[in-house]
Parts: C-alpha cells; sequence; structure tokens
C-alpha cells in the first residue's frame, strides 16, 4: 500500500486525486505504446500481403516461358535466372536502405499509409523503417517463388513482422528432441524439385550442391548451422576449381582442401558466376525446406553476406565463336572428307553421311540448338510457300528450351544443296521415323545430343582445335553473320527461337506459314562469310 505521507484528511484526499490523475495519465501513455506497435503490426502485414497478392497477379498475368520481373530480355537467359538476378539486385539495394535508414525511396508508400489510417506523425518514423522492413521481406518471399521453394497463398505464420517477445524463463518448454542431420534431408529435398519438373541433370546438380555443403562444413543438426557455417562455405566455393566434381572422384577421402590445392597446381580456373549462383539458390532452398517442415524455428539467412563479383564483360563479349580458321580446318577434316573415318572403316567413295556428318553442319548453317536438330522426326521436315523447313516444336517425346523455341525453320539452301533432303528420304522414308536412328537418349537428362556433344568434343580436340569453340557456338556465328547481313534483329530471333524485346513475342506467337519465304530469304543471306566457304561436295552419297 502506497503512504501520501499525511494525517490530514483533506490534504490526503487532494494528493489521492493527483496521483489517480498522474497513475491515470502513465496508463494511458502505456495503453497508447501498446495500442501503437499492435497497430503498426497489423498495417504492415496488410501493406505485405497485399504486395505478395499483386505479385501474384503479375505471376499469373505473365506469358508462360518468359521472366516476370524482367523487361528487356533477351531469350538467352533462363526466365527464372534473369528473375533471380534482377530480384537479387532489388533486394541488395532494400537491405541497404534498411542498414542505412534511407527512407527516400519508400516515402511515397509512408505518406499513402499514414493518410490511409489516421496515423499521428510521430509513428512517421516507426512507419518509414518497417515499410523498409517489409520490403526486404517481400523481396525474400519472391525470391523463394521464383525458385518454387513458397506457397502462392502463404499462411499467417510466413508474414511475421515483428517478432513476439521471449517468454520468462519458468514457462519455456521442455527441451525438444535432437533435430534431424543435413543428410537425412536430402531426399525428401531433391523429391520437392522433382515434383516441380526437374530431372536429369540438374536433379543431380540440386543434390550434389548439398552434399558439398555437408563435406564441408559437417553434418550437424539441421538447427546447429548458422550464418558463421554459410560463410566458411562461401570461402571454400570461391576458391573450388569448375570441374572439383572430377578432381574429388573415385577418393571419396579426398579433403575439400586438398581438391583446391590439387586444382591450384593444376592451373584450374575457379567455379564461373553462374555456378557460385546456382549453390547459391539450393542452399537458400534447403533452408527453406527445412523451416517448412517445422524442423527450424525462423527461416535461417544462412547466406547473409554472400556478395558476388560484378560482370566485367559485355554480353556480347561472353559469346565464343568460331574463327574462321577454325572453320576451314574443322570442316576439311576426316568426317566430312575421307571415307575412312575416325573409328569407322572405309564404306565406299566419299565421306559417310551419318549424324557425325550432318549435325554440326545443320548448326552452322541452321544456327539451331543442338537437341533441337538431334530429335527431328520426318514429318518434322515440310513444304509449304515453295520452302523446306523443320517444324521444330515439342509434341511428344520431343524436348524445347523455352516456349520462343517453337518455329518454323528455313532449310538452309546449302543444306539442300549437300543433298540433306534425299538423304533424309532414305534414311527415314516414314513420318514417324527419326531422322537420325544413330541416336540414343543417355545422360542424366536422357537427351538425344549427351553423346553427340562429347564426341564432338574429343573430335574437334583430336584434330588440334583446342579453343573454346563447341557446338552451340554456331548459333553466335549465325547470329553474327545475318546482323552483319543487315538482317532485322526481330527476324534474327525468331529464327534462332529467341524473344525481342519490344515485339519478338507477338511475331513469334502469330508467327504462321506466310513469313517463311521472308524467313528463308534472311537466312540465305548468311550461308557461311565469303572466306570461309567449306567447298564441301554438294549431291554427294
Amino acid at each position: 500500500m502506497l503512504s501520501l505521507r499525511t494525517r490530514r484528511y483533506r490534504e490526503a484526499e487532494h494528493r489521492a486525486a493527483l496521483l489517480d490523475g498522474a497513475f491515470g495519465s502513465a496508463w494511458r501513455r502505456a495503453l497508447s505504446a501498446t495500442s501503437d506497435e499492435a497497430q503498426l503490426k497489423a498495417i504492415l502485414r496488410d501493406y505485405l500481403r497485399r504486395a505478395l497478392e499483386e505479385d501474384l497477379r503479375e505471376r499469373l498475368a505473365a506469358p508462360p516461358g518468359r521472366p516476370v520481373y524482367v523487361r528487356n530480355w533477351d531469350g538467352e537467359q533462363e526466365p527464372a535466372h534473369a528473375d533471380l538476378e534482377a530480384i537479387e539486385l532489388a533486394l541488395d539495394s532494400a537491405q541497404e536502405d534498411l542498414i542505412e535508414r534511407d527512407f527516400t525511396r519508400v516515402a511515397d508508400d509512408v505518406d499513402r499509409l499514414m493518410a490511409e489510417h489516421g496515423l499521428p506523425e510521430r509513428m512517421r518514423p516507426l512507419v518509414s523503417l518497417g515499410v523498409l522492413e517489409a520490403n526486404v521481406q517481400f523481396l525474400r518471399l519472391v525470391r523463394d517463388r521464383v525458385m518454387g521453394r513458397s506457397f502462392a497463398i502463404l499462411p499467417e505464420s510466413e508474414l511475421p513482422l515483428i517478432p513476439a517477445p521471449a517468454e520468462p524463463v519458468a514457462n519455456r518448454e521442455p527441451p525438444r528432441q535432437p533435430k534431424p542431420r543435413a543428410s537425412e534431408l536430402i531426399t525428401g529435398f531433391v523429391q520437392q524439385y522433382e515434383l516441380n519438373g526437374v530431372r536429369g541433370q540438374t536433379r543431380a546438380q540440386v543434390e550434389a550442391s548439398v552434399r558439398l555443403f555437408i563435406k564441408t562444413v559437417g553434418d550437424l543438426p539441421i538447427d546447429a548451422y548458422s550464418r558463421a557455417h554459410g560463410q566458411k562455405y562461401w570461402e571454400v566455393l570461391r576458391q573450388l576449381p569448375n570441374d572439383h566434381h572430377k578432381l574429388g572422384r573415385g577418393d571419396d577421402r579426398r579433403t575439400i582442401e586438398e581438391v583446391i590445392e590439387r586444382g591450384r597446381a593444376q592451373g584450374k580456373p575457379t567455379l564461373q558466376l553462374r555456378a557460385l549462383q546456382r549453390h547459391k539458390n539450393v542452399l537458400e532452398a534447403f533452408f527453406a525446406y527445412a523451416y517448412r517442415l517445422d524442423l527450424l524455428d525462423r527461416k535461417t539467412e544462412i547466406t547473409d553476406g554472400w556478395t558476388f563479383p560484378r560482370k566485367t564483360k559485355a554480353a556480347h563479349e561472353e559469346n565464343v565463336a568460331w574463327e574462321p580458321d577454325e572453320l576451314r580446318k574443322l570442316f576439311s577434316s576426316e568426317i566430312w572428307t575421307s571415307s575412312k573415318r575416325w573409328g569407322r572403316s572405309s564404306t565406299g567413295e566419299g565421306p559417310v553421311r551419318d549424324w557425325k556428318f550432318w549435325l554440326p553442319l545443320l548448326c552452322l548453317f541452321q544456327g539451331a540448338r543442338l537437341e533441337e536438330m538431334a530429335q527431328l522426326y520426318r514429318e518434322d521436315i515440310k513444304h509449304d510457300h515453295g520452302v523446306w523447313y523443320f517444324d521444330i516444336n515439342d509434341r511428344g517425346d520431343r524436348k524445347l528450351k523455352n516456349a520462343q523455341s517453337r518455329r518454323l525453320l528455313p532449310i538452309h539452301p546449302e543444306i539442300i544443296k549437300l543433298g540433306f533432303l534425299d538423304w533424309v528420304e532414305r534414311e527415314a522414308p516414314c513420318p514417324s521415323d527419326r531422322v537420325f536412328r544413330g541416336l540414343k537418349p543417355v545422360g542424366p537428362d536422357r537427351k538425344l545430343s549427351h553423346y553427340v556433344t562429347r564426341w564432338f568434343g574429343k573430335y574437334r580436340r583430336r584434330i588440334g582445335l583446342t579453343g573454346k569453340a563447341n557446338l552451340h557456338s554456331f548459333r553466335h556465328n549465325v547470329t553474327t553473320g545475318l546482323l552483319r547481313a543487315g538482317v532485322l534483329p526481330h527476324i534474327v530471333d525468331r529464327l534462332l527461337g529467341r524473344t525481342t524485346p519490344g515485339g519478338g513475342e507477338t511475331v513469334n506467337r502469330y508467327y504462321k506459314g506466310e513469313l517463311l519465304p521472308e524467313s528463308f530469304e534472311a537466312l540465305g543471306v548468311h550461308p557461311v562469310r565469303p572466306d570461309t566457304r567449306l567447298g564441301l561436295r554438294t549431291a554427294g552419297r
């Protein structure tokens, strides 16, 4: 009981009234602070929820096979990778604003929320800080959506903005059972990817990435990992040789440090930027998976502090094309000039015309992706409006990179002169026959082109072509040749199965047979540059 320090009734009554007033004022201030916090929490939850709903509408409205957040997309990069790069840049900016308490970018949103909810001016700093935090959480959740590791409609527990106060020690629950180790979650985690359609090589890369993390920092209970483990893993990734999986093959006892030292001794290049980003995305997805299983009390930002080097080369500088001398050396070698072939016996006069002969030529003249040509059926070779063409499609067991890859691709006049149509008529007389029947689906992705890629790499090295150019590099030669010949960029992209920013999508979507003559004429202007003509025998058997 509180003493009023007087025995006089009137004085005591007066002091009691003053005390009641002071107590009531303090109580109202306390209630106001509590009310402000609860109101702000509700406002920020609603702000974040509306942002996620708007993001979901944008994702549903975006055409399949195109990025959601990248407007000027060139079609070369996978849509999801393009989106992730854009989101990472935005997330870096949002986190920087939050760290520096820079409210400039969110001023309009803060003004709107203050007016919409009638908030007093004294709450502006808290609202501004809360909006910055909500933006960071929004971008992290959007990143999860792009990577297929978050639900479209998030439960309330997915949107915590203000941490709950810690419970008193006396009220805490008894110790829980130890959480499973990271290695015990790999199977279920990889199965989640499979449910999203991830197969073959990509699936193997996901599993290998998680196992590499465990090998680097140890197989611990899933809730025992911290940012320090993530930072250690990041330092190792930056030093790993790009073929570390080969250096460690057949010797599981070799440590990460030994693999790094051996790579340095052999002068091996380290992991490229794209590989580093893939490892980062997989690790974040793995811990998000554990969080969804209720194995973590909160989402672990284990990759916080990972910074990627900025690209120092423009996109066109990264593309490797064949040099004229390399093309002459390649197509004057025995595959295209002699009946005595590497690994083959003599079969008569002239070169044997099989997939080894035709596929590199088709890539060179058509600019098509290797798998697009390797999976052709006889029924995919058609004639319309006076033009022979390939119907590049994903019907049946055919596979394409993206929706823009579906197209009608005129057959290059040089390919016709070399006797390709006559050869197809003999080798694949029925519409359901594969054009290249010697190929079988192999490799992690069960691609018909898998063995072709390996064979071509060995063959070009055998004849002394040790540069970086490969079968895919022919696309860069075709692109450069067509553009130099004055062909419009949207036509070049249509021929190569890419989307042109600012109009290519419409052209691809409504591309019909009446455009075949135009495309045929465009493709015909670039047989091969004059100083690299191949001199192959036409109409040979």
